[in-house]
Formats: structure tokens, C-alpha cells, sequence
């Protein structure tokens, strides 16, 4: 009987070290658990936040798109020229010529071929004109870093005589406009 009860002293002794082996295991385990189950409530926030951020954009979605039919019911003309820009309807190249200048007053005034203003406003003339910029080029200088005058922002069209007063952008500006220049888009 004697070595039956060392057998199962060493047995016990097995069974009780395998039995902390799995109680490690299993607390271990259970810490992963809560780590998990922490991040999980961490990311259900941050998609709670998300959701709120969500709901704040489509509200302001609403809000624009409501805008834009009001814009549209009032003056189509407004709409008709954003969608002509978007959708590349301005082609690029040489469009008119400086008629006259204020370096002073930091304006000129453009003659556009009759193409360029059905571009800009419509072949009906209709259109509103659209908030775009133009440059602006020496005539006869061949180096093209001599040649560039500046940037131009269209203010406002003459629409009978292809003319448009535009802003000259002096962030821009390298020398002073000058009647006969050449206005490119």
C-alpha cells in the first residue's frame, strides 16, 4: 500500500501541477478577454462619434443640395455656367487681346473672340459669367518666361461687344499689362 499511495502522491502531484498550468492558461486567457472586450467598447465609441459626424454631414448635404435648388430656381444661368466649367467646355489656347488697362486701378479690359464668349456665357449669351481666371502674355517676345504677364480673374462681361473687365491678380503680376497684349486660357 505503500507504493500505491507514492503512485498517487505522484500523480496528485502531476494532476495539481497540470491543474495551475491551466488556471495560468485560463487567466491569462481571461485578461486577453477584457483587453478584447475594452478595445471592442473603444471602437463601439468611436463608431458612436463616427455615426454623429455622419448624421452632421447628410444634414449638411441636405442643406447644400436644398441650396443648389433654390440657386437654380432663381437664376439657372448661375448653375449652367459651374456645369460648364466642370465639364471642360473652356478649351484652351489664345482667346482675345488686352484692349485697355488701369495699372492703377489694377484692371484691364479683354476683347474675346465671339468662340470664347459662347464658351464662357453660352452661344445665347445667357449664361452667367463663370469665376475663372485667364493669363496674359507679351505679343512678339519669343522666351516664354519673358513673355508672361500675368493672371487675370473675369469680372464682369459686355456681352454685345465680346469684352470682359477682369481683375489683374497681382500674386501674379511679373510686368505691367499693356494694351495689345495677348489673353490665353
Amino acid at each position: 500500500m505503500n507504493q500505491r499511495n507514492k503512485i498517487d502522491e505522484a500523480e496528485v502531484a502531476q494532476l495539481t501541477s497540470q491543474l495551475r498550468a491551466k488556471e495560468s492558461e485560463l487567466e491569462a486567457a481571461n485578461e486577453k478577454i477584457k483587453e478584447q472586450e475594452e478595445q471592442i467598447a473603444e471602437l463601439n465609441d468611436n463608431i458612436d462619434g463616427l455615426n454623429e459626424e455622419l448624421a452632421v454631414c447628410n444634414d449638411k448635404v441636405k442643406e447644400l443640395e436644398q441650396t443648389i435648388r433654390d440657386l437654380k430656381g432663381k437664376n439657372p444661368n448661375v448653375i449652367q455656367s459651374v456645369a460648364a466649367l466642370e465639364e471642360g467646355v473652356l478649351t484652351p489656347g489664345d482667346k482675345g487681346k488686352v484692349v485697355a488697362t488701369s495699372e492703377e486701378w489694377k484692371y484691364a479690359i479683354v476683347e474675346f473672340s465671339p468662340e470664347f464668349m459662347a464658351e464662357l456665357i453660352g452661344p445665347q449669351r445667357d449664361r452667367a459669367l463663370p469665376q475663372s481666371e485667364v493669363m496674359a502674355r507679351r505679343a512678339g517676345v519669343e522666351n516664354i518666361d519673358d513673355a508672361f504677364v500675368t493672371r487675370m480673374k473675369l469680372r464682369q462681361a459686355i456681352r454685345d461687344k465680346n469684352l470682359v473687365i477682369v481683375d489683374i491678380l497681382t500674386d501674379w503680376q511679373q510686368k505691367p499689362v499693356k494694351v495689345g497684349d495677348i489673353v490665353f486660357y
